[in-house]
């Protein structure tokens, strides 16, 4: 009897040793694309707002030209659609670092407000 009970200890023993090694490594891998969703996330950002001023240039200038409109409603709406544009950027960014399946069922809605 003390021999099984041995053996079911040392079985049990390896069990809990296999399953917290699996979990440490299961945890560091989630550290690591944690980190790495946040370091492209922050990148896709500063991006965004370097190019942020050329975009609304343009924006303003499609504004004038093409739709004629004055040089104070061209700044309002060209002022409108970055804000707009930044707010849609910043949704998929939060959907993509959550995880957030709900919310990324909904990105047209998003799109559309864009």
């Amino acid at each position: 009897m003390t021999t099984i009970s041995s053996l079911w200890l040392m079985i049990l023993i390896e069990l809990l040793v296999v399953t917290s090694l699996a979990t440490i490594v299961l945890l560091v891998l989630k550290f690591i694309r944690n980190g790495r969703d946040r370091k492209v996330a922050q990148t896709l950002i500063n991006k965004i707002k370097q190019d942020g001023a050329r975009r609304k240039a343009e924006t303003k200038k499609l504004m004038l030209k093409k739709f004629g409109f004055s040089e104070e409603k061209a700044e309002e709406i060209a002022q409108q659609s970055a804000r707009e544009e930044m707010r849609f950027y910043q949704n998929v960014i939060n959907f993509y670092l959550r995880r957030d399946a709900v919310g990324f069922e909904n990105l047209n809605i998003d799109f559309e407000g864009a």
